[in-house]
């Protein structure tokens, strides 16, 4: 029974690590202000003008007023969309990592 019990705390502690991951992926949002520019706003939120140029498709700096623009993506979350999958009785990291 120990031996059952010292199998699982990896796995718990995999899927808890997927939960928080998960948890810190909310991507979060601003709506353009009168006077706003990408560069004031990426000074707001602390991040690159490149990057709120690439989440928001904006080759230029045009801004139009009440756009909602994405200005964080979350933790794990860079350029793509995420996945999300639930774990099954005897998946490892190993064959979910290879189903993917």
């Amino acid at each position: 029974m120990n031996h059952f019990f010292r199998s699982l705390i990896p796995i718990l502690l995999f899927v808890l690590g997927i939960h928080s991951l998960s948890l810190g992926q909310a991507q979060q949002t601003h709506t353009v202000q009168s006077g706003e520019t990408l560069f004031s706003i990426s000074r707001q939120y602390n991040v690159p003008v490149d990057s709120l140029r690439a989440w928001n498709d904006v080759s230029s700096g045009n801004l139009s007023i009440g756009q909602s623009i994405i200005v964080s993506r979350g933790a794990g979350a860079q350029t793509g969309d995420a996945m999300t999958h639930t774990v099954q009785r005897q998946e490892t990291l190993f064959s979910i990592s290879k189903a993917v």
